[in-house]
């Protein structure tokens, strides 16, 4: 349409395509409100139809929701049927319209570092779990926060820094993500280990505003902080860390005790200790003196975070660390939750179509990070379009966008860990893009015919790693339980940035090296 005027006869003008896989027959195409309704005998898959439909325009200028209704039947006689939103503008009678630039300002999507309590308008569905943690903390346990890459585990812990989230403790936030590491080989050496504790310990007391004992002996006055650095360079030693750290930490408790608080260590990427274990530059006594610490200090507690790799730790001779603790996990948002991540932040500056939303949450499978990122392209799309209504093929634009260079899915792609798991996503991909539901004796039917051998015990068992790393699915349980892709944009990066027949080659030469 070319601008609707109040109260005048007006006419819509509506491309219809079919991007299905299979031809659509006897297409109803009917609209809310009614003006008028179209049939499409015949639409085969890619085939594009323009239709118009005529009317009155509302006699009240300004927004006006026009809905279309769909409903073909397939060749094996299956009926589907869709509705989508259009938000158009009516005019005054006898204005011209006139496009005004759009100015939308910052995207306040938020998609490189945590989310913290400053940023409330980004940060949505973890209140539950948060009190949660306050419950466990407030009685001295140590709370074992899971969950995958990018699931929010970091935003959490910055909405429990400082003494107002958990009455009577410090909260101290320490990443081990951000430590400096070895120059020999991958992970922190043990004395960086200590010295990156310390530094979060110190800074959370020059939030107190008291004066603060430094590592090496100095002191800093009432709200200063320059000079941390240098003072946990000099105060940690390479000979003994942990014995410099023990004498530090006695001074830092009866600092806290002065103002009647505990000590809440909050050590993020807390996983990441193993690598420097496995790779000779971290002592594999750390995790012992962390037990230690836990467990002989009075008023201190700890939240440990890591992804899928704590599952293992928990199960190996850390077992005796993560015993301590409280497991709770971080999934993905609950759906009025994700919707409400959509909708919420740009709710005075965009507007949103119902099919819109719900298809943004849909692609991104509630993921928090996904989804920002997700909101993150629309919002610049619509900035580029000149729009302020989203509708669903917007969000479709922006997801085909986003997959074209999106480290966070690539990274989730090495994250399956063996060629035989990345050839099942490729699998499970090729056959949803087909309309066809695999279920586990479909899956190893599959393997067979490419030529990929593997026991249903093994299959079984990637599949469930598969599915804590929350990239598949399984719907409906026993004999009915079909599995699926988790995240329809990861089916998208698949689709657009794996050669099929290549990561068949690879798990076939997997399956040779293991079956013979």
């Amino acid at each position: 349409t070319t601008g609707l005027r109040a109260g005048e006869a007006s006419e819509i003008s509506i491309t219809v395509e079919n991007q299905g896989f299979l031809p659509l027959r006897n297409l109803i195409i009917s609209t809310e409100p009614d003006w008028g309704s179209k049939q499409i005998i015949y639409l085969s898959e890619g085939q594009k139809a323009e239709i118009s439909f005529s009317g009155i325009s509302p006699n009240i200028p300004g927004d006006f929701m026009f809905t279309l209704m769909l409903n073909a039947m397939t060749l094996d006689g299956r009926e589907v049927s869709q509705e989508h939103d259009f938000n158009l503008q009516v005019s005054p009678l006898g204005m011209e319209m006139v496009h005004e630039p759009i100015e939308l300002g910052k995207s306040p999507y938020f998609v490189s570092q945590p989310v913290g309590p400053e940023r409330s308008d980004v940060f949505f569905g973890r209140a539950t779990l948060i009190e949660q943690i306050k419950r466990q903390v407030s009685s001295g346990n140590t709370v074992l926060l899971e969950g995958n890459r990018r699931s929010g585990k970091s935003s959490i812990l910055k909405h429990l820094e400082g003494t107002e989230p958990v009455k009577g403790w410090l909260g101290v936030y320490c990443s081990f993500q951000g430590a400096s590491g070895s120059e020999e080989a991958t992970g922190m050496p043990t004395d960086e280990v200590w010295r990156e504790i310390v530094r979060s310990i110190a800074s959370g007391l020059v939030s107190l505003g008291v004066e603060v004992h430094l590592p090496d002996g100095t002191t800093l006055l009432p709200g200063k902080s320059l000079g941390i650095e240098k003072a946990c360079q000099r105060g940690i030693g390479t000979d003994s860390p942990w014995n410099d750290f023990r004498d530090y930490l006695s001074f830092v408790m009866q600092t806290l005790s002065v103002k009647s608080l505990g000590l809440l260590l909050m050590l993020d990427e807390f996983d990441k200790l193993q690598e420097g274990i496995d790779n000779g530059v971290t002592s594999p006594q750390t995790p012992e003196n962390i037990r230690y610490l836990i467990q002989s200090t009075s008023n201190l507690t700890a939240i440990l975070t890591g992804a899928l790799t704590m599952r293992r730790l928990r199960e190996e001779y850390w077992s005796a660390l993560y015993g301590l603790g409280h497991k709770i996990g971080v999934s993905a948002l609950d759906r009025d939750s994700a919707l409400r991540l959509v909708t919420e932040p740009v709710k005075d500056r965009l507007i949103y179509l119902k099919e819109a939303a719900e298809h943004a949450v849909h692609l991104t499978s509630r993921q928090p990070y996904l989804l920002q990122c997700l909101c993150n392209r629309i919002f610049e799309l619509v900035a580029q379009v000149k729009t302020r209504t989203i509708t669903f093929d917007l969000v479709n634009r922006a997801g085909q966008d986003l997959v074209n260079d999106n480290e966070h899915l690539a990274a989730l792609w090495r994250y399956a860990g063996s060629s035989m798991r990345r050839f099942i996503l490729a699998l499970l991909q090729k056959n949803t893009s087909e309309g066809q539901d695999m279920d586990l004796g479909l899956i190893l039917e599959g393997l067979l015919h490419y030529g990929v051998e593997i026991s249903e015990e093994n299959l079984i068992e990637d599949l469930e790693f598969l599915r804590r790393l929350e990239l598949v699915r399984l719907e409906g349980r026993f004999s009915r339980g079909r599995y699926a892709l988790e995240i329809p944009l990861m089916g998208i990066w698949i689709e657009k940035h794996q050669d099929f027949a290549a990561v068949l080659s690879r798990a076939r030469q997997e399956s040779e090296e293991q079956y013979g």
